[in-house]
């Protein structure tokens, strides 16, 4: 067998090793007879002696011979220099000068299987581009002729052609004459039943040797990962390869990832260790050898405006322990399609997929790059916690997670997709309904668990002082503070600092009474109408997000006050959040609200009287606290994400406060 192939320049040369002659190697260790391999290789300028001299090495087959020749510009000129040398024989043999992967054994069963006496690949017209590509009809399932520039003359379906030839005999061609010449004058006597089928059934490997055809990158260590790890590495014995490792090959092969093999193996063995790989059946890429046996980091940039925008991942598994853990996760990936980005107010993105049978499933995740994200995938592992024992102890309150991955670079899980009911939807009028619903299936469930009565002043005073206010010193807008020259007016009213506010109520015996917690109980944590589900006649609840095991109930009243009462769920609806003047008393401001349903507003405060065991005005002045306690801890995020959601929540709490000082002035 020969196999001839005309090289640009070095890089030429090395794709066309590592993705062909590495294909006859394996052949070569499956007992199929390689007699010689001759590479064709034009001597231009931009090739040193020391290229030349490395194309001829480069290679650990024996039978390899680098033959120099003039420039030739398609396989047709190939050839017509490559069988007008002297000294050549031997057959079968393939010709090619192409270099991409192919299934050269594919192509050797079809070629002594048929009556032709040449073979080659071809693929449809639509995957090629025509001036790069030579072309070929076919007509009643016959060739009729080749074309190497331009579109055949003959009618007939139109392939391309892949330039590897499988001929079983070399041909005898004549000065005048060139390989197209030779295989479309002589198309009776050699395609004799060569149907068209055989050219459909083509296979070209999908890993090609452009590195943007791939889908991605993996990097893998051989020894202890690939392969059972070898302390002195044999090469007369054969590479064993560890459990799930074939599997995880075949993953990489059919979704079109590259592989790099990285191993602190000498460079000096390079040749030695490909053989070993191909012989073991191991496709790759690239080697890189004499690596350090110290930590590998993989370090690359995130891609903001891709949607799922993760462009780094790492796996540490036990030496000789298998890729199953890998091949899941890379099967999970490769079997999923993303619907659509959802929208949220955390620090986690959330995904709607579809898997390959169409179910659909959310996945929430959080990539570790910053101070901020390390916090934010604090959170969402305690989410999955808080929901994965939530949904056992209580069925109907929310959708058990599952798939949870948690490591250095990220953590994310996935929720089976509930599709809310198209009849309802969220709405002004019914948001305090929502919040009913919400806060009935709470009662139901997680908050029949309490605990003893608490010092409730003591927990009110560490709580403000380790959430609250750390937020007002850093004065995100001074402007709306009492060291402002100029006076500030919401809805009419004179407006002080939030800084005077609390200072003052704080040192009201009654009010700090009603608004300290009587007992702590589990809770929702972030228990906005936004984060619950109406479908199928009942709600169900999401997005749990309580910062201990047991906290006040209080807490989770204010967030069902922020959907309430402020129509949070409708902020990105809003075309202004205020109106604002200046006069000579100073800054004037009149706040955009909605209309409260009254009716709905007494059902829910009843509920949650019962709920705290505490009289409708209590509940009502707990309930605006807490919420105001919301507003101030998230005016730092919304302030990242766009400044007027942050200054409206900044004035709403200001609003809030001012009326709860005023009451208790009274």
């Amino acid at each position: 067998m020969i196999l001839a192939n005309e090289l640009a320049d070095l890089k030429g040369y090395r794709l066309f090793r590592d993705r062909v002659i590495f294909e006859l190697v394996k052949l070569y260790s499956k007992n199929v007879k390689i007699s010689d391999i001759y590479v064709l290789g034009p001597y231009k300028k931009n090739l040193t002696k020391e290229d030349l001299e490395l194309l001829k090495k480069c290679t650990f087959f024996d039978g390899f011979k680098y033959i120099e020749c003039a420039e030739t510009v398609n396989v047709a000129d190939t050839a017509k220099f490559f069988f007008k040398l002297d000294y050549l024989s031997g057959n079968p043999f393939i010709l090619s000068d192409i270099s991409a992967s192919v299934n050269i054994e594919k192509l050797i069963s079809f070629g002594d299987t048929t009556a032709a006496d040449v073979s080659f690949f071809a693929v449809p017209f639509a995957e090629i581009d025509i001036k790069k590509w030579s072309t070929c009809a076919i007509k009643n399932g016959n060739l009729v002729e080749i074309s190497s520039t331009g579109l055949p003359s003959q009618n007939g379906f139109v392939y391309g052609v892949v330039g590897t030839f499988y001929f079983k005999k070399i041909p005898e061609i004549g000065q005048e004459k060139s390989i197209v010449d030779f295989i479309s004058i002589n198309l009776e006597a050699l395609f004799i039943n060569a149907k068209i089928c055989s050219l459909a059934e083509i296979e070209i490997y999908k890993n090609k040797p452009d590195p943007s055809g791939f889908k991605g990158t993996v990097f893998c260590d051989l020894d202890g990962t690939l392969v059972l790890h070898e302390a002195i590495p044999k090469y007369s014995k054969p590479l064993i390869l560890t459990e799930g490792a074939a599997e995880f090959l075949e993953e990489l092969k059919e979704n079109e990832y590259e592989l790099i093999i990285c191993t602190a193996r000498s460079q000096a063995d390079e040749e030695k260790i490909k053989k070993a790989l191909l012989e073991a059946n191991i496709y790759f890429s690239k080697l890189i050898c004499g690596l350090s046996s110290g930590i590998r980091l993989l370090i690359n940039d995130s891609k903001p405006k891709t949607v799922n925008s993760q462009m780094a991942k790492s796996f540490q598994i036990t030496r000789n322990g298998g890729l199953n853990p890998v091949l899941k996760s890379l099967q999970r990936k490769n079997n999923e399609s993303l619907v659509a980005k959802i929208s949220g107010a955390s620090g986690a993105q959330t995904f709607l997929l579809k898997d390959n049978d169409g179910k659909l499933k959310i996945r929430k995740e959080v990539l570790i790059t910053n101070k901020d994200s390390l916090v934010a995938a604090s959170k969402l592992a305690q989410q999955y916690s808080t929901m994965s024992t939530y949904a056992v102890a209580y069925k109907q309150l929310c959708p058990k997670p599952y798939e949870l991955v948690q490591n250095d670079t990220q953590v994310s899980f996935c929720m089976d997709y509930i599709e809310p009911s198209s009849l309802y939807l969220l709405s002004v009028d019914n948001i305090f309904d929502q919040a009913i619903e919400v806060s009935r299936l709470l009662q139901n469930t997680i908050y029949n668990i309490r605990s003893k009565e608490i010092n409730g002043h003591e927990w009110l005073i560490q709580f403000l002082n380790r959430k609250i206010y750390p937020k007002l010193e850093k004065q995100f807008f001074p402007i709306y503070t009492t060291k402002s020259n100029s006076s500030l007016y919401i809805d009419k009213v004179q407006i002080l600092s939030l800084e005077f506010y609390l200072k003052e109520l704080m040192n009201n015996e009654a009010f700090i009474r009603i608004v300290s917690p009587i007992t702590l109980g589990l809770t929702h944590g972030d228990a906005t109408v936004q984060n619950s589900i109406h479908a199928n006649g009942k709600t169900i609840l999401i997005d749990f997000e309580p910062e201990d095991t047991k906290q006040p109930l209080e807490l989770d009243l204010g967030k069902l006050y922020q959907s309430a009462l402020c129509g949070y769920e409708f902020w990105d609806d809003f075309e202004t959040y205020w109106k604002e003047h200046s006069d000579n008393q100073g800054k004037h401001i009149e706040l955009f609200t909605f209309k409260i349903n009254k009716d709905g507003r007494e059902k829910f405060d009843k509920i949650w009287a019962n709920i705290l065991g505490e009289d409708i005005k209590t509940t009502q002045i707990k309930g605006k606290f807490y919420l105001i306690t919301h507003l101030i801890r998230m005016i730092p995020y919304q302030a990242k994400v766009k400044r007027s959601r942050a200054l409206y929540a900044y004035l709403l709490a200001s609003k809030f406060l001012q009326e709860l000082y005023e009451d208790f002035q009274q």
